[in-house]
Order: structure tokens, then C-alpha cells, then sequence
């Protein structure tokens, strides 16, 4: 059973416990009982000092049964503070030695009073609180723990992944296109298996913790130009797939950010930064959309002389 379930399984009993104390313990309860006592003695014809006996046998009654209920409520709340000491709620500060002192002194002020019935009370709506936290059992807080690390690691990788597929400042001669996310970018390159797995390659390599990752990343890139240019063009050295280029300006574009990409991530001779990693793919899939929405161009077009 888990952590809340157990909770929950207590605060019934507690109820009942409760319901059991009101019915017993209550001032208007006792008072009733003792005229009911009376009224018995009457009705047999007993006089008054055995009505007032049989009132006081009522009161015994009602003490031995109000005894009974302090005894199991004793139960009772010792199990609730030993399931506390053994449960925490998992706040996003949760710790490896969890909380569950900060639980038991919760619920020993929630005890702190003369009456049982007020007692029962106070406890009850201490756990109708706590039962409505996200709990966790002591044992398990270093598996949760280590789940939650791995959620932040995996959260900052897709964040750091969004920021390499912004592409909102494109320079002159490319589309600028703004995709929500990864899945909805690459799938731009769907009907080019190669190229879409090099550039998730890419993405991988980029938002990843190798120490080798940018350049992987910036590599990457360059091979994605390079498969693309062959698959479009039939050609394997990129110096001739820009060359197709009719725009200059575009040509001039591609052969610069093919050279950035090769001094900075194939050929390793540069160190890469983070900005460089961010520029160098946001360009790669400009240049990517573009090559494909001028594929037609670079089929048919003759190189510049």
C-alpha cells in the first residue's frame, strides 16, 4: 500500500472512531442515557433511590464504554504516529531524510487536548489535510528522488533543444520558419531519412554533456549539407552543389556556413561555443529548407561559370 493510500486507510478509522465518540462521549449523549436509566427504574415501580441507582449504573456503563474507546483511540493514534514516522510529503524540497518529524509534531499538537472526542477530532482533520499532499514512504524518497533528477536533466535537454530550433533571425536569403518543437522540425526533412537522422544526430549531440558534443553537433551539420546536396544533385563535393546556386548572394551564404561548420565541428581545428553550436544549427536548417524548396533549380541549373 502506498504512502497515501496508508493515510487514507487510518483517517477511516478515524472517522469511525469519531462517529463511535459522539454517540458516547457527547454531553447530550450522557445526559440522555442517565434520564433513560430513570425512566427505566420508573416504569418497573422502583423508588427513587433505585432510580437514582439505576441512573448511576447508566453513567458506569456509559464510563466503561467511554474507557474502551480511550483505549483503542490510544491504538489508533499509535499507529497513525507510526505510519508519520515512516511517511513524508514530497515536496519539490524533499530531501533524503524526508520530513516525517515535522508530520509527528503536527499530529501531537492535533492530540493536545483534555476530551477524547475533541482529540479524535483534531486528528481526524490533521489527516483529512494531509491526505490530499503527495506522500511518499521514507524508503522510497531515493528512487523519487532520482526520478526527479533524471525528469530536470530531461527537461533541460528539451528546453536547450527548443533554443536550436528558433530560427527567427535568418540571414538574407532563407526562409525564416518558427517550429514549436523538435518532432515538428525535423519533420520537415521526413522525405529524407538520411538527412533528418543526421540532424537529430545534431540536436542530440548539441543538448547532450559529451565533452566533444559541440563539435559532434556542428559536424553533424556538415554532413547533413552534404547528403542533402548529393541526394539533390547528384553530387559529392559541396564545392559543386553551391555552384548551382543561381543567387550569389545564397551561394555565398552556403559556402560560408559550410566552411564555419568545418572549422569549427568536422575538422575540429576551432574551439566551439555554445553560440556557435546555436548559430551554426539554426543556419544548417535554413540552408536545409531552402535547398529543398529549390530542389528543381538545383536539378536543372547549370554551375556559375
Amino acid at each position: 500500500m502506498d504512502a497515501r493510500s496508508s493515510v487514507g486507510y487510518l483517517l477511516a478509522q478515524g472517522r469511525a472512531f469519531e462517529q463511535e465518540a459522539a454517540s458516547t462521549l457527547g454531553k447530550r449523549q450522557r445526559k440522555a442515557a442517565g434520564k433513560l436509566g430513570r425512566l427505566a427504574a420508573r416504569e418497573l415501580g422502583i423508588g427513587s433511590v433505585g432510580q437514582t441507582l439505576s441512573g448511576i449504573l447508566f453513567d458506569a456503563e456509559l464510563k466503561k464504554r467511554g474507557a474502551d474507546i480511550e483505549a483503542r483511540y490510544r491504538f489508533f493514534y499509535n499507529s497513525v504516529h507510526e505510519q508519520l514516522a515512516r511517511t513524508s510529503v514530497a515536496k519539490p524540497t524533499l530531501r533524503l531524510g524526508g520530513n516525517s518529524a515535522e508530520l509527528v509534531r503536527r499530529l501531537a499538537r492535533a492530540n493536545d487536548a483534555v476530551k477524547l472526542l475533541t482529540r479524535v477530532q483534531r486528528v481526524n482533520r490533521f489527516l483529512e489535510r494531509l491526505a490530499q499532499e503527495p506522500l511518499v514512504h521514507n524508503g522510497d524518497i531515493p528512487a523519487l528522488l532520482k526520478q526527479r533528477q533524471i525528469q530536470r536533466l530531461q527537461e533541460e535537454r528539451e528546453r536547450k533543444e527548443l533554443r536550436y530550433i528558433d530560427l527567427t533571425d535568418l540571414p538574407p536569403g532563407f526562409v525564416s520558419i518558427r517550429f514549436p518543437n523538435r518532432e515538428a522540425l525535423l519533420s520537415r526533412l521526413n522525405e529524407f531519412p538520411a538527412v533528418r537522422e543526421t540532424m537529430e544526430g545534431a540536436i542530440h549531440a548539441a543538448s547532450g554533456d559529451a565533452p566533444d558534443g559541440r563539435q559532434q553537433a556542428l559536424g553533424s551539420c556538415r554532413r547533413a549539407l552534404e547528403v542533402l546536396g548529393r541526394e539533390l544533385t547528384g553530387k559529392g563535393d559541396w564545392r559543386e552543389v553551391v555552384l548551382r546556386v543561381a543567387d550569389e548572394d545564397v551561394g555565398a551564404l552556403l559556402k560560408k556556413l559550410y566552411s564555419l561548420l568545418s572549422a569549427k565541428g568536422a575538422h575540429g581545428g576551432k574551439r566551439a561555443s555554445e553560440a556557435d553550436v546555436e548559430f551554426g544549427t539554426q543556419q544548417t536548417f535554413g540552408a536545409l529548407f531552402w535547398m529543398i524548396q529549390h530542389r528543381n533549380d538545383l536539378k536543372v541549373g547549370k554551375p556559375r561559370q
